[in-house]
């Protein structure tokens, strides 16, 4: 793939000098409305959460399109956020049940990775030494703040 100049802008072309065109990648309704916080695995798989019904996270391969539900979360816990460590562990932002949760990929297992006084974390991201940072947005209120979670399960409320 290339970047090419147009115009003065820039625009993702593939290598033939054709520019990259949107198609659906999945089939109409596999996810629910609050589809959020899609993310890919070193393997180019596409996870989203609330595939086919809340509180699950969904797998998508990018070759052929077709999705399944990968994991459903525990208890009341529904998704938003997902990003993947270095080792291509998954880290989600549980926002009804206010923690970020780690999904063991080979056995999908889900455990409580981190726990806080969270309103409702929501976006999450991973810095190169797989710290994470969560958003944790106060929508009533108008404010929110970041959660700074280490690797080893520590966390600091970022001012």
């Amino acid at each position: 793939m290339a970047i090419a100049t147009l115009l003065g802008t820039s625009a993702l072309v593939r290598a033939d000098d054709q520019p990259y065109v949107a198609a659906p990648l999945t089939r109409p309704g596999e996810f629910t409305k609050g589809i959020e916080g899609p993310s890919c695995d070193g393997e180019g798989n596409v996870y989203a959460v609330n595939f086919a019904r809340e509180g699950t996270i969904g797998k998508v391969d990018p070759g052929t399109g077709r999705g399944e539900v990968f994991v459903t979360l525990t208890g009341t816990s529904v998704g938003n956020g997902i990003v993947f460590d270095r080792r291509g562990r998954m880290y989600v932002a549980d926002y009804v049940g206010h923690n970020v949760l780690r999904v063991d990929m080979p056995s999908r297992k889900i455990v409580v990775f981190a726990h806080a006084a969270m309103k409702q974390p929501n976006d999450v991201a991973i810095a190169p030494d797989d710290t994470i940072y969560a958003s944790d947005p106060d929508w009533t209120n108008g404010t929110g703040q970041v959660w700074k979670v280490s690797t080893g399960s520590e966390i600091e409320r970022k001012k």
